[in-house]
C-alpha cells in the first residue's frame, strides 16, 4: 500500500487497487499504517472515479470511532478533502 500511494496505478489495475484498499478498510485486524496508506490510494482514485467520495467517505465514518489516532488523523484529513 506503502508504494501505490506515490505512483501512478495503471488503468487496468484500478479496479484491483480499489476493491484491495476497501478490503483493508473494512477488515478489524489491518494495521494501522495500511489503513492510512489505503485511504490515500482511494483518495487518488476518487480524483479519476468521482463516484468514490461517497463510499470512501461511509466507510472512513465507519472506521474513525475505533480507529487508532494514526487513522483517525488521515482519515479527518481525507475527508476534509473530498467534501
Amino acid at each position: 500500500m506503502r508504494v501505490l500511494q506515490f505512483i501512478s496505478i495503471p488503468e487496468k489495475h484500478h479496479s484491483l487497487a480499489i476493491d484491495s484498499c476497501f478490503y483493508l478498510l473494512n477488515n478489524k485486524n489491518t494495521p494501522t499504517a495500511n489503513l492510512a496508506f489505503a485511504m490515500e490510494v482511494l483518495r487518488k482514485m476518487s480524483v479519476v472515479y468521482p463516484d468514490l467520495k461517497n463510499e470512501l467517505k461511509i466507510t472512513i465514518e465507519k472506521i474513525l470511532p475505533n480507529a487508532s489516532v494514526g487513522a483517525k488523523n488521515r482519515g479527518l484529513k481525507i475527508l476534509k478533502e473530498i467534501k
